[in-house]
């Protein structure tokens, strides 16, 4: 019995002594430099940063927002400049402009380069990423005239079609150089020299094709 009461006796003051304990106080990380001021997109690179529950939602976030940056950037250049040109091109100009940012957000930044990275604390990952403006221009062109080709193929063996087969391939073609165009500001952005008239010319040559077989 004895024994009993010391023990109770210890394990009471062991109690007390825990209840003392001052908590457990974990100080937060402190951001990056790199992060809280990131470099500035130049004429060269595309630079971004963002954070996720691990590096792969990090990344993924940066790219939706520098396509979201980009998409500002050329909404904003063709806003302001004058258009002092007449015609289909100006029209077209007009028309993409309204819609330039949905386009942007659409293309798919796939070459980039992870500058840093750090685990930030549980479950947030902070990264940094840069795309070279160069590739990006080249990768998008190069989509552009495959799919240009692809389409013109197709028209060199339209003649033998019935009319019904030659309508739906006018109207696709017309719907997927809706979105090419609109692809052409954001080249214009990344690339001042790049000319897209040959593309705006065949776009034109497609509608007004459709537009002749349905009348």
């Amino acid at each position: 019995m004895k024994n009993l009461f010391i023990f109770i006796f210890i394990a009471l003051i062991f109690t007390a002594c825990n209840s003392h304990k001052e908590p457990l106080v974990v100080t937060p990380k402190t951001l990056p430099s790199w992060y809280t001021n990131p470099p500035q997109s130049d004429d060269t690179y595309l630079y971004e940063v963002a954070e996720g529950h691990d590096k792969k939602e990090a990344i993924a976030n940066a790219l939706e927002m520098m396509a979201a940056t980009l998409s500002t950037t050329v909404s904003s250049k063709y806003k302001s400049t004058t258009k002092t040109s007449n015609g289909a091109t100006e029209h077209y100009q007009q028309e993409i402009s309204n819609e330039v940012e949905t386009t942007v957000n659409a293309i798919r930044i796939s070459n980039y380069s992870v500058i840093s990275s750090t685990e930030q604390s549980f479950r947030r990952y902070l990264v940094l990423i840069k795309s070279e403006k160069k590739v990006l221009f080249k990768s998008l062109k190069n989509e552009l005239d495959e799919t240009t080709l692809q389409i013109q193929k197709q028209e060199n063996t339209i003649d033998c079609k019935n009319i019904l087969e030659q309508l739906a391939f006018y109207r696709g073609a017309t719907e997927r150089y809706a979105t090419l165009q609109q692809t052409l500001n954001v080249m214009h952005v990344l690339n001042a020299n790049f000319d897209a008239k040959p593309y705006i010319t065949q776009a034109q040559h497609f509608v007004s094709s459709y537009d002749t077989l349905r009348a």
